[in-house]
């Protein structure tokens, strides 16, 4: 049996449904190579951009629109003999009270009675949303029952960790926000220089086109201008190496940040809220102490304090940046008890400095490779763990 209504004929929600249940992440992003359309939010949920994008196309007749029913009713030929069409309403009683006799899949059934039964209007459309409507809410429910009980007021113990996930989940798409746009610029500033190179004059610099020689006015133009454009050239390629080594520092932070991000959410669930914490091995060493972290990543300094402070010590940072003398580091280290320097975002001379400056005043400096969370950690343990702070 053909459809007789086409899927811009159907209410939106009953597209919503038939969309969300029968295309899966793939399909849609099939889509959008096929029809040029872009998931690429970062504040987005990318399947849900396409969804939600589809079914705005799918309200009037256009090519997405076809496209997509073709999609969907080549999939709903499969099950459209187990589907009973005869009897919407005793179809839509059984689907509500015993969903197990019907061997075919909830997407089916709503998209053949809203396009293919006898009484193909809004009120099967409306009966069977409002069906999947209330079995999402009770599933919800359900779901959320069973993370946090109605009978105690006491917060669930794994919060903290899920909060601590989701803004490392959120630190890490402002990283990868950031790494995106240092690729373009990147991209763009390595083809200008590549544009550059291959720049001839024409007519010769000091000669004019019919041989004869400019006079001696215009070859110190020329000669001048020459020299401006060596100059930016040679000041371009110092940022596009600048520019690189970010962009390579950035990506080594994201890493670092998934690896932690996957360690977190690896960690065993079963943990019993009543077992006593464990106190750190080196809090009591820590407290009071000032710790200087030099460098860093800016979007982690918030983390990296809440480290230290939660260990009672004080934390202070300097951005590592030299350019207007050492002064400025120097007044940030004095009266420091310990100097952590991580190695792959700060310049040489910005490590060099810190090293002088800690050797000429006793303040104990440890430079350790990463400057991830994980990193900091580690040289805290390193530094402190095991022996007393005088």
């Amino acid at each position: 049996m053909k459809p007789s209504k086409r899927i811009w004929e159907l209410r939106s929600s009953t597209v919503c449904k038939v969309v969300g249940m029968a295309l899966v992440m793939k399909d849609l992003q099939k889509l959008a190579r096929k029809f040029g359309m872009s998931g690429n939010d970062p504040l987005m949920d990318e399947e849900f951009v396409l969804h939600s994008t589809v079914v705005q196309m799918c309200s009037r007749d256009n090519p997405v629109a076809r496209h997509t029913e073709k999609l969907i009713e080549k999939r709903f030929l499969i099950h459209g003999k187990d589907v009973p069409l005869d009897d919407p309403v005793r179809t839509i009683r059984v689907v509500c009270e015993s969903p197990h006799d019907i061997k075919a899949p909830l997407w089916a059934i709503l998209w053949g009675l809203s396009t293919r039964g006898r009484l193909a209007d809004e009120r099967i459309e409306t009966a069977l949303f409002g069906f999947i409507h209330m079995m999402e809410h009770r599933l919800l429910r359900d779901h959320w029952r069973t993370l946090f009980s109605e009978d105690e007021a006491v917060e669930c113990p794994y919060m903290e960790k899920d909060r601590e996930i989701l803004s490392l989940k959120r630190d890490l798409l402002d990283m990868q926000w950031a790494n995106k746009r240092l690729e373009k610029l990147s991209e763009s500033l390595r083809d200008r220089i590549e544009s550059s190179q291959f720049i001839e004059p024409s007519p010769p610099a000091f000669f004019d086109s019919d041989g004869s020689a400019f006079p001696p006015s215009c070859r110190c133009e020329h000669s001048r201008k020459i020299r401006n454009l060596k100059d930016l050239l040679d000041r371009a390629k110092c940022c596009n190496y600048e520019l690189e080594t970010e962009n390579a520092q950035l990506r080594n932070e994201i890493e670092g940040l998934l690896e932690e991000l996957r360690s977190k959410e690896e960690k065993p669930a079963d943990v019993q809220p009543s077992a006593p914490q464990v106190t750190c091995p080196y809090a009591v060493q820590l407290a009071g102490k000032r710790v200087t972290l030099v460098g860093g990543i800016e979007s982690l300094e918030c983390h990296y304090r809440r480290i230290i402070e939660s260990l009672g010590g004080r934390f202070l940072r300097h951005d590592g940046v030299c350019n207007g003398g050492e002064q400025a580091l120097e007044d940030c280290i004095l009266g420091s008890d310990l100097v952590v320097c991580p190695v792959e975002v700060n310049s040489h001379n910005a490590a060099k400095s810190v090293k002088k400056i800690c050797k000429a005043r006793g303040v104990r400096c440890c430079f350790p490779r990463s400057a991830s969370i994980t990193g900091l950690r580690q040289a805290l343990q390193e530094h402190y763990s095991g022996r007393q702070v005088a």
